[in-house]
């Protein structure tokens, strides 16, 4: 049964599914919101799992970190050459071709052998989120008329909330109860059931152009991506004696520099650019996706380290720490639908700027995290963050693009996000940087703690010698359990820090919000 047939067989038993129906943009909204839903819920729900994989294939967090961020790097590759994709082969047909790549890329994972097959294969994953994310936005943005386009933004905002929110439950339940592997094999059904609707909802597309492709564009932003991520990784690697000194480390820099010079130069030149970086003419877009990546950078960064803060440091189950993280989803994607509608009764300029403001509160405030800080302490803070990022992304959203043509609105969307996964991808990889500078800094800052001739040594000394140890072994015992607490506390206070920092940078990416023109403030 051809494509034509089965939609419409589809059609004939529900006519809203006609393109020309006022309802079909909303059932093209809800597929790509499905398809959004499990490349987000991927992202979310392996911070989880780092700490068992690391147990699992015996390896630490500067090489762990590897399985977020060559996913984060695939994607931002494909995303780059999404828009050609479309464009030259229809967005139907790449949509789907990418979907199919996604969930082969998770079946990959699910039986990958060690550490160096589950990297390479999340790569293939990330491929086909690259594709799927925007060619997905692509979509269902040409459905709606420009009044509708913001709400449909807050609904489709709901997608990557439920994702954010279910990733850390729903990969700890299956962590502890079957095991790693099936947070990758979670997405075969969700990828049929996806797969089923995008073939039957969506209508035929066809190319719009035939142009030569930028190869030499592609090539030059792989390498630069590549060779940034593996100088970044190298730094604090325990095979680099040199750190980030050694010529390793400075080579790759170099590599990526030249490189990013290289593309600049190809992209501003040359007729048909594989991401038209003259985009960023328009003083809202350029300022839009300034903020953009920089909550993309620092949420992404903090993501990654809370999983290990509760784990590693509380002592909390994958279950436990899911249902810890769980209120950010669910407060965001209810201040999510709430923020699409808002978008047209008050300025996207002020929805942005106080969630700005209330984001960089709570990191401010999850800096001051200990060993003691109690789950209700943490779900209260996380309900406020998710609050903020649900109002956050429709507005911005809204201001970035409300002054680009409709006819660069593809283009524009495509490297719009873009700059959310590359600025995710560069948070993953120089936080967990910054985690390993400042856990070495509190090693020697709170390390004077254990010392024989202390106060509180003597006390816990007094202690395990009233349980009837002799000296010499009460001494022994008091030293390993101040050497954990102390280690713990190295290890909590090190991530405290990397979260004031996101603060810091959150609060003043609110910079840019000030050199929006008045333009941005139309809904769009």
């Amino acid at each position: 049964m051809n494509e034509g047939l089965l939609r419409q067989r589809a059609i004939h038993l529900i006519p809203s599914l006609a393109a020309h129906h006022p309802a079909y943009p909303w059932f093209v909204l809800v597929t790509v919101m499905l398809s959004t839903f499990m490349v987000v819920l991927d992202g979310t729900i392996v911070n989880v799992a780092i700490p068992t994989i690391m147990a699992a294939f015996g390896q630490t967090i500067n090489q762990v970190v590897w399985i977020s961020t060559s996913y984060l790097i695939a994607l931002s590759v494909l995303l780059a050459i999404s828009a050609w994709l479309s464009e030259h082969f229809g967005s139907k047909k790449v949509y789907l071709i990418g979907l199919i790549i996604f969930v082969f890329g998770s079946y990959l994972c699910a039986i990958a052998w060690n550490l160096n097959a589950l990297i390479f294969f999340r790569v293939v994953q990330g491929i086909g989120g690259g594709i799927l994310t925007p060619v997905g936005m692509i979509l269902f943005t040409n459905e709606f008329k420009k009044e509708n386009r913001t709400v449909a933004l807050g609904f489709y905002s709901i997608a990557i909330a439920a994702a954010i929110s279910l990733g850390p439950s729903v990969g700890g339940y299956l962590i502890e109860t079957i095991g790693w592997e099936w947070i990758f094999l979670i997405n075969l059904p969700f990828g049929a059931l996806t797969l089923l609707m995008g073939w039957v909802i969506l209508k035929r597309s066809f190319r719009k152009i035939i142009h030569s492709f930028d190869l030499w564009g592609l090539v030059t932003l792989v390498v630069f991506l590549v060779s940034l991520f593996v100088g970044i990784s190298s730094g604090n690697a325990p095979w680099n004696s040199e750190g980030w000194s050694s010529k390793f480390t400075l080579l790759c820099f170099l590599i990526s520099l030249v490189n990013l010079l290289f593309f600049l130069q190809i992209e501003l030149t040359i007729v048909n650019p594989i991401i038209d970086l003259r985009i960023f003419k328009n003083r809202n877009f350029l300022m839009g996706n300034i903020v953009l990546f920089v909550f993309s950078f620092t949420l992404f960064g903090s993501s990654f380290l809370l999983p290990l803060y509760m784990q590693n440091g509380l002592g909390y189950s994958q279950i436990q720490t899911g249902m810890v993280l769980l209120p950010i989803g669910l407060a965001q994607g209810f201040f999510g639908g709430v923020s699409g509608w808002l978008s047209r009764k008050v300025s996207p300029m002020f929805l942005v700027l106080g969630s700005l403001i209330l984001l960089a509160f709570t990191y401010y405030v999850n800096a001051g995290f200990t060993l003691y800080t109690s789950e209700a302490t943490m779900v209260q803070l996380f309900i406020v963050r998710g609050i903020a990022m649900g109002m956050l992304f429709a507005p911005l959203v809204a201001l970035t693009l409300s002054t680009i043509p409709e006819s660069k609105l593809s283009q524009a969307t495509g490297l719009f996000t873009v700059q959310r996964q590359i600025g995710a991808a560069l948070g993953v990889a120089l936080f967990e940087t910054t985690f390993n500078f400042r856990e070495v800094y509190q090693t020697s800052a709170i390390g004077s703690v254990v010392d024989t001739s202390s106060p509180y040594f003597e006390r816990i000394q007094d202690l395990i010698g009233a349980c009837g140890k002799n000296v010499l072994d009460a001494a022994v015992q008091a030293q390993n359990l101040v050497m954990a607490t102390v280690q713990k506390h190295i290890f909590i206070q090190a991530i405290d820090d990397s979260l004031l920092i996101a603060g810091i940078i959150t609060f003043f990416s609110i910079v840019p919000l000030f050199f929006i023109s008045k333009k941005g403030f139309q809904p769009l």
